[in-house]
């Protein structure tokens, strides 16, 4: 099976979106960590650590699958 061309073009996209999603993590968490003691706040950014991982995950999914058909 090969790629079509809209796979194509995500296939072009997918490693950079995974490197920025990466960093928006790495990013979030060290937020996370200056926070101290604004229980709220850190809350708030681990949930939003939460979706960023959760959509860093999809990527990497998306990206396996999408190897599989890369010459």
């Amino acid at each position: 099976m090969k790629l079509t061309y809209k796979e194509k073009l995500e296939w072009e996209g997918i490693e950079e979106a995974i490197t920025q999603q990466e960093e928006l993590v790495q990013a979030l968490q060290e937020k996370l960590e200056q926070t101290g003691a604004d229980f709220g706040k850190a809350a708030e950014i681990s949930a939003e650590i939460t979706k960023k991982e959760a959509r860093l995950a999809e990527l990497m999914e998306r990206w396996e699958y999408l190897a599989q058909f890369v010459d």
